[in-house]
């Protein structure tokens, strides 16, 4: 018996490419060129009354009217309440769906009637594995590099997502794959990327405990990475889960962003990267003196991290807190050696630049000029021998790795926080007010004002007078400007504040030691 109060109410499918098996002992299964289709069909009747009909289901390729159908059909009855019913059908020399940057993404339409019903889908035939060992993706058994955005429930529901982010602007930005959290729904975007190769990735709220959700985490094949993370790092909001090369080897310029990057900018153009000091003289035109450094600098942003894949081979710790404090000081000490490297090299740069702005100013001979860059160099110096001495005076662990004197990394960035401090003071002393109080290079280049400036700024006839205003913007730069984010700010806390390093001298400074050696000598 026809009851047309019948109801399908959803068709779940999942798909699998069918090869043969290795026959031939070359280490390759065969590909068929076909593809099983499997169908989970709910069926809802309503009524009392039993319906007897036939379920029809045809799949084809989408946009296709008459070619290459395969239709399957069974007799059916459905009593009160719901039924699912399984089928499997076999899809020959099936078109196997890909990302945009990777293939076509060919797609097939799946129309289900029962009594009347009638339930129309489209899928994408596609095989996506991990490889545990390489920690690699692979798509239809070729290597895929993933690269997205991540979107929430609040960022689809929003009733301006199709003109914010249109699928367009998303494979326009190189962005092969969408990453959805917590229960995230918008099946016209989701239709539109099955239609345009864009990959859909859907992670859902499991609803666990902090202790469920760890020990649930630890059986999967990836860990989800959560939390904050300040980076040195023009992007914003943008993940990938491996490196594609072709993106570098893309890009016009040595610095130039990568391609999500590109996509970022487009499409949030709010988001304001870490303010540096001076940072805005960046934006100026002309901006090469004006800057201080034209060639190089750094720029802050936050990184955020939320159920970001990290394959098991890339896991080092997972639940060993015995060892988590020894983690700790072992990085901070690495850290805290290396500032007796890097900030030495800053500290020449800013030497440099102020025993130039001394023969510019015309002083270098004077005796208190060149007493103080002794004063400069013997303080640089001494940090890069604090550094040298914590790496040569290191020891071999059992892993055959080198770590170095933590009792001299420590006093070595003890050193670092104050130092330079005293070299920028000194270097101010000798460039003299006029560093912060000069015109700007548009003033000096200024058809009107320009001569002025370039006659009464002028020092030493050795020097330009652009060449001596470039010396002090330099300086400038280091000491208080856009550089000094590094060179002052990050010679203080970077790498742990000063307080830390005072901790770990005194637990690594062996005082019990030194007070045995004075009650030996004077026999107490």
């Amino acid at each position: 018996m026809k009851n047309d109060t019948c109801l399908i109410k959803n068709v779940k499918i999942s798909t699998r490419i069918v090869y043969k098996k290795d026959w031939c002992g070359d280490g390759q299964d065969k590909d068929t060129h076909s593809a099983l289709v499997s169908l989970d069909v709910e069926i809802e009747n309503p009524t009392l009354t039993p319906c007897t009909d036939f379920l029809r289901v045809v799949i084809k390729p989408f946009g296709e009217e008459n070619e290459n159908k395969t239709i399957c059909r069974r007799e059916l009855v459905v009593s009160k309440g719901t039924a699912v019913v399984k089928l499997s059908m076999t899809i020959n020399n099936a078109r196997l769906w890909s990302t945009w940057d990777y293939g076509e993404p060919y797609l097939y339409q799946m129309t289900a009637e029962y009594a009347g019903a009638r339930y129309v889908t489209e899928f994408g035939i596609k095989e996506l594995t991990y490889d545990c060992k390489h920690g690699s993706w692979w798509l239809n058994r070729e290597k895929i590099y993933m690269r997205g955005l991540r979107l929430s429930d609040e960022n689809v529901k929003n009733t301006d997502f199709p003109e914010i982010m249109s699928i367009d602007s998303l494979i326009a930005g190189g962005t092969n794959t969408v990453c959805l959290v917590d229960n995230a729904v918008n099946e016209e975007f989701f239709a539109e990327c099955d239609k345009k190769g864009i990959l859909v990735w859907q992670i859902y709220t499991l609803g666990l405990s902090d202790l469920e959700l760890n020990c649930f985490s630890q059986k999967q094949e990836n860990i989800y990475q959560s939390g904050l993370k300040q980076l040195n790092h023009a992007c914003q909001g943008v993940w990938f889960i491996e490196p594609d090369e072709r993106i570098y080897s893309e890009a016009d310029e040595k610095n130039q962003y990568i391609a999500e990057c590109r996509l970022l900018y487009d499409t949030l153009k709010s988001l304001d990267p870490g303010k540096e000091s001076c940072d805005t003289r960046k934006m100026e035109e002309p901006n090469c003196m004006d800057c201080g450094n034209c060639h190089f600098g750094g720029q802050e942003a936050l990184i955020v991290f939320d159920h970001v894949f990290i394959p098991w081979d890339r896991v080092f710790m997972c639940g060993e807190y015995d060892f988590a404090g020894m983690l700790v000081e072992r990085f901070a000490g690495y850290h805290r050696q290396s500032y007796g490297g890097c900030k030495v090299g800053v500290g020449d740069v800013l030497i440099g630049a102020t025993a130039l702005v001394a023969e510019s100013n015309g002083v270098e001979r004077a005796s208190h000029i060149k007493d103080k860059l002794i004063e400069m160099m013997h303080l640089n110096e001494t940090l890069f021998s604090c550094g040298i001495a914590c790496s040569a005076t290191g020891t071999e662990t059992e892993s055959g790795n080198y770590l170095i004197d933590m009792l001299l990394a420590n006093v070595c960035k003890q050193n670092v926080t104050r130092f330079p401090y005293e070299i920028s003071r000194l270097a101010e002393d000798i460039a003299g007010g006029l560093m912060v109080t000069m015109p700007s290079e548009k003033d000096f280049k200024s058809e009107e004002i320009g001569k002025y400036c370039r006659k009464y700024f002028k020092g030493n006839d050795r020097f330009d007078t652009l060449e001596r205003m470039k010396l002090l913007r330099l300086i400038e730069n280091m000491t208080l400007g856009a550089a000094a984010v590094g060179y002052r700010t990050e010679s203080m806390h970077g790498a742990g504040s000063p307080q830390a390093q005072r901790i770990m001298i005194s637990r690594q400074g062996k005082l019990n030691e030194k007070k045995k050696l004075a009650r030996q000598i004077l026999d107490l």
